[in-house]
């Protein structure tokens, strides 16, 4: 999705909050560019966690900030 892009770690944070709140797909391939989550606020480190233990998602990202 976001292959080739950096977002800000706020923005990041929120977009992966947003989609594990809403989202009910199982074992999606996701990739945030080289966009950093944190633990917040928002807490983007806690959405990202539970869309890969509760959904099986394979997330690609920066990494922790």
């Amino acid at each position: 999705m976001l292959l080739s892009t950096t977002l800000n770690t706020a923005d990041y944070n929120r977009l992966l909050v947003e989609i594990e709140a809403v989202n009910s797909n199982a074992s999606v391939p996701f990739h945030g560019g080289s966009s950093k989550y944190s633990a917040g606020p928002p807490d983007g480190a806690a959405a990202r966690a539970a869309l890969i233990a509760d959904h099986s998602w394979t997330i690609t990202d920066g990494g922790a900030a």
